[in-house]
């Protein structure tokens, strides 16, 4: 997923294992807009869902994993 979400743009990558759950992985990636994300999603191959459908296949719980999207937000000093 690393190479892919680089490929697609994201200018960093990482993932992450639940302390509290030690089968729950998170996986995060920052790209650096939410347009370039965006683009993300119309620049899809088919070889890239292929690898996304192998990685999600790994998945255990119930129904598809969740996903959640995050916008840093700049604040006053």
């Amino acid at each position: 997923m690393k190479r892919l979400r680089q490929r697609g743009g994201a200018i960093r990558w990482n993932i992450s294992r639940d302390t509290a759950d030690p089968q729950k992985f998170v996986e995060t990636f920052v790209t650096e807009s939410w347009a370039d994300h965006l683009r993300q999603h119309e620049r899809v191959t088919a070889e890239t869902r292929k690898i996304e459908g192998r990685v999600q296949a790994l998945h255990l719980g119930p129904g598809p994993p969740k996903t959640t999207h995050l916008i840093a937000e700049e604040m006053p000093e």
